[in-house]
């Protein structure tokens, strides 16, 4: 999202980032389409000129939601709103991991991005994950030209 943000906003401009645990009720969900009643974690992102509609299909797909707030001249707020985890769900997870050592192979990993910044990015990353054996997720670009996308 900064990668974004800086790439948007080449002039300057302002990115707020905040986060906070929020309820969806039967009352918000009736006038907010694609909206579930559930707990979330909402990642709200403020910005004076930055474009998130990458964004939407990666929160749909998670089971999410999101909301767009924009006023010309003044720029766009996107409310991210993500399933939280059940805390027990959590914790058994955290056991598993912690009591048997992940698989580890020798395989190739091919890394795809059409953007040479965000490439560069992503090299950097997977030479920590080399040198690492506590990493749990790899985030992908889901957005490129053509046929092609992350998913």
């Amino acid at each position: 999202m900064t990668l974004n943000a800086r790439d948007a906003m080449p002039q300057g401009g302002q990115l707020i980032i905040e986060t906070a645990n929020k309820t969806f009720d039967a009352d918000y969900v009736k006038y907010n389409s694609g909206a579930t009643v559930r707990d979330f974690v909402m990642i709200s992102i403020g910005e004076s000129g930055l474009g998130m509609s990458m964004v939407n299909s990666f929160v749909k797909q998670s089971g999410g939601h999101m909301n767009i707030y924009s006023e010309s001249s003044v720029g766009s707020t996107f409310s991210i709103y993500l399933p939280r985890a059940d805390v027990g769900e959590a914790a058994k997870t955290t056991d598993a991991k912690a009591s048997s050592e992940l698989p580890r192979g020798d395989e190739t990993v091919l890394l795809v991005d059409d953007e040479t910044a965000l490439l560069e990015v992503g090299v950097t990353r997977l030479n920590i994950l080399a040198e690492r054996t506590d990493i749990d997720i790899v985030f992908s670009d889901v957005v490129m030209p053509g046929q092609v996308d992350g998913f």
